[in-house]
């Protein structure tokens, strides 16, 4: 893109506030752009993949070491650039879930222990002690 704005002789700066601005819908052609090469990556990609080996490839395993450096920079480009279409995507659903019915039986049960030894009604009478004489305390 800064390539494209410097053979054309607009700054960068100038684009971007073009493309800010939405000038003469500049905004989804270049969006339609950004999947044209998108698209156009991902089909050099498989082109390059599904190609057969060449002589120097299957001689020397440096050629092919590069082969595979050159589709990985391509496939992180793909996936920088386009993370919706070519990124990596997980994810994660947590759910909190907590079985309530052995807190809810305790709960229960001891509202029901609760109630059960519940005073009904209670009434203060006053401790009447007799005295004793020897004579009863000998039997």
């Amino acid at each position: 893109m800064v390539q494209s704005c410097l053979n054309n002789g607009v700054k960068h700066s100038t684009f971007y506030f073009w493309l800010s601005a939405n000038h003469d819908d500049l905004k989804e052609r270049y969006e339609g752009a950004k999947l044209s090469h998108a698209e156009n990556l991902s089909h050099q990609l498989d082109e390059l993949i599904l190609s057969p080996l060449s002589d120097e490839e299957k001689e020397h395993p440096i050629a092919f070491k590069r082969r595979e450096l050159y589709v990985k920079k391509k496939q992180w480009e793909l996936e920088k650039r386009h993370r919706h279409l070519y990124g990596n995507h997980m994810t994660v659903e947590k759910k909190h879930t907590i079985n309530l019915a052995p807190i809810l039986k305790r709960l229960n049960d001891k509202q029901a222990q609760r109630e059960a030894m519940r005073v009904i009604e209670a009434t203060e009478k006053p401790l009447e002690l007799t005295k004793l004489s020897k004579s009863d305390n000998l039997q």
